[in-house]
């Protein structure tokens, strides 16, 4: 499936095979923005100072891995990632903890935790604030970037061959993974009966869990040269997974739409159902991994060139080893940080297109490649030297850590160094004004040298 996608001729239905990716390419900025926005909405309500996620097996919350170590319900209140937490003031915590938030704000006082720690139930005191734009943009900004990068190299790929089949695919595998990130952190309290949150709940179910771990598999067995494997009645029985995983997902979120609880078998099958759809993505990035060392060996006993094979090893590597250690927490109802010495190292995310820019960039011919893939690159590398770069900062001034009054310092570092790393680079290009002057040597010495040689008289 290397060539062109076959389209029918003069027909509303070539129109909607040709065009439909393109649409779904847009519709998935809108659910990204839908994503900001339902949270933003929250800004002002009262919070604990931690995010939370529910372990559907185990009746208990983990504090999640995004919740940036100097928030209040870390560096105050003493909470460990590894926390279980089980209880807020008496009652189970759970779907209303945003109503016990709220009255213990408007009495001025703070809640109780109870949490399991080490095998151990203990009890801790945290203070009730309002969730404010700063804490949005510490909580958000990541996956924003991250979904960016990943989105934009969708359209790239995508307009760059938009009748490749193997260009179609991996569009749909970038949109899916940057509605993942954008909807990664979608409301302030889990399971909240919002119609925007359900919808966006609903959209993470069918399009991520659901449709993307057999399209990452469908991808990879396409991946020049075709794997054997890729035939119709196998990706047919792969995709058969996707409607009885929306089944079981949907089967469990409409008792809990409705504010019921589900029981406990159904919780099982459905934490069952997540853990089988990360094992088959992960599985398939494996193989893929597995794939390029075999091509890099091939070139390598052909004497080829293979310097293109190690950047994607790589790009596609860290990646990989930081999603498994996410699925095997997920599973063994473990947590960790996100960060590491104020670095996020969600970041590290952005590895795989960066590698694909990379490649791009140095090894097609640049002339004819979109200039869209230069925002990749520079959005991937600015990204990465302003975690570092702030992380440092922060560490030297540690003043700045916690304040609601003054703009993550990433920001406005990520941003300079965005917009100074894209100028260098289009300069550069042969579009550019660096580019203009020295990647056109050949014809402009061709143009000199038959100036010369009228003015000779030959």
């Amino acid at each position: 499936m290397n060539g062109r996608f076959p389209f029918q001729k003069d027909s509303f239905l070539s129109w909607w095979q040709r065009y439909w990716i393109a649409g779904f390419i847009g519709l998935t900025l809108l659910i990204g923005i839908a994503g900001q926005y339902n949270l933003l909405r929250q800004v002002g309500r009262p919070f604990p100072g931690f995010m939370s996620y529910s372990n559907l097996n185990g009746g208990y919350w983990t504090v999640a891995e995004n919740t940036p170590p100097w928030w209040p319900g870390i560096r105050d209140a003493g909470l460990r990632y590894s926390d279980r937490v089980l209880q807020l003031d008496g009652q189970p915590f759970g779907s209303d903890q945003g109503a016990i938030f709220a009255q213990a704000y408007q009495a001025d006082r703070s809640v109780t935790v109870t949490l399991l720690r080490d095998g151990n139930e203990a009890t801790i005191q945290t203070a009730v604030i309002p969730f404010t734009f700063i804490h949005f943009l510490e909580i958000k900004t990541t996956h924003i970037i991250i979904g960016l990068g990943f989105w934009l190299l969708a359209v790239t790929i995508y307009i760059t061959r938009p009748d490749e089949s193997l260009n179609r695919l991996f569009a749909l595998v970038c949109c899916l993974v940057a509605i993942n990130q954008w909807l990664w952190i979608r409301f302030l309290f889990h399971l909240e009966p919002h119609p925007l949150s359900i919808a966006l709940d609903f959209i993470v179910l069918i399009l991520f869990y659901s449709f993307c771990p057999p399209l990452i598999v469908h991808t990879v067995l396409f991946f020049p040269p075709a794997s054997q494997w890729a035939r119709p009645h196998i990706l047919a029985s792969l995709y058969s997974l996707t409607p009885l995983f929306l089944l079981i997902f949907i089967s469990r979120r409409l008792l809990l739409w409705q504010g019921k609880l589900s029981p406990l078998w159904l919780n099982q099958l459905e934490q069952a159902t997540f853990h089988t759809a990360q094992l088959l993505g992960l599985t398939a990035v494996l193989l893929f991994i597995f794939r390029l060392v075999a091509l890099a060996y091939h070139q390598h006993r052909a004497r080829l060139p293979m310097f293109q094979y190690h950047i994607l090893l790589i790009g596609l590597l860290f990646p990989a080893l930081y999603a498994i250690r996410i699925v095997y927490t997920s599973i063994n109802g473990t947590n960790f940080s996100s960060w590491q010495y104020l670095v996020d190292w969600r970041y590290i995310v952005l590895a795989t297109p960066l590698a694909i820019a990379f490649v791009i960039i140095r090894y097609q011919t640049f002339r004819s490649s979109n200039k869209m893939i230069l925002v990749v690159f520079a959005l991937g590398v600015s990204a990465l030297a302003a975690s570092v770069g702030s992380a440092f900062l922060l560490q030297t001034y540690p003043a700045l850590l916690g304040r609601t009054d003054v703009i993550p310092l990433f920001i406005p570092l990520f941003a300079m160094l965005f917009l100074f790393g894209l100028g260098w680079l289009y300069l550069n290009s042969p579009g550019g004004i660096i580019g203009w002057l020295l990647h056109r040597e050949a014809r402009q010495y061709g143009d000199v040298k038959v100036f010369g040689e009228s003015i000779m008289g030959q």
